[in-house]
């Protein structure tokens, strides 16, 4: 069947007339063949809506993004500039609770917080650090090994290099610990692990993805 697509439809319908008058074809059969061509060229596939996507993946028990990342600090800008300048997170805002909202919620007893929100990278898919500051109180100090207490004592980042972190831990003075950094790839595809603690103690254990 002669169905070519690229010529305009002045131009085909002409041709196919020049052909019909030097071999007698009929004016039913061009107006089949037309047709034809219309039924054969293909749909439109639409375009995969967002609001759908996001509708399936928010399907079942938990959210798209389930967990965010709570972290008690004594001293917020020291921990806002590990977090924020060196480790290179983005602020995103923040909030603060009073002490009555604190003792209805059994997060405080009637102590009020303020909270400084940040996420891990840019984009709806992010996970979301919050830095929690309340009036002092007698705080239990984090161990040096993460066997040293329950509870969390670690937080896993992984990033796509590590290079441009450990050049700002290095200006401000910050210790890799351990043997870090050690290889976790090979001598081909290198995937470096960091281990550093931020201001309050708690161990943050960098790795990168790999290419």
């Amino acid at each position: 069947m002669i169905c070519r697509a690229g010529i305009g439809g002045g131009d085909y319908l002409g041709s196919m007339k020049k052909l019909m008058d030097q071999h007698g074809f009929t004016i039913l059969f061009l107006a089949l063949l037309v047709t034809a061509c219309q039924e054969a060229a293909p749909e439109e596939v639409p375009e995969e809506s967002p609001e759908l996507t996001v509708a399936i993946e928010a399907e079942g028990e938990y959210a798209p993004i389930p967990v965010a990342i709570g972290l008690m600090v004594t001293d917020l800008d020291a921990s806002i500039n590990f977090y924020q300048n060196i480790l290179g997170l983005t602020p995103t805002g923040g909030f603060d609770l009073d002490g009555d909202f604190g003792r209805r919620s059994g997060l405080t007893d009637n102590q009020p917080l303020s909270v400084k929100t940040f996420t891990f990278g840019e984009g709806p898919s992010a996970t979301t650090l919050k830095l929690v500051t309340s009036p002092p109180t007698k705080a239990e100090e984090h161990g040096r090994y993460i066997h040293d207490g329950d509870g969390v004592q670690y937080l896993t980042v992984m990033v796509n290099s590590v290079s441009p972190i450990l050049e700002r831990l290095g200006a401000h003075q910050i210790p890799l610990l351990g043997e870090t950094p050690i290889n976790l790839g090979s001598e081909e595809n290198e995937r470096l692990f960091v281990l550093v603690q931020d201001p309050d103690g708690t161990l943050v254990e960098l790795i990168e993805t790999g290419k």
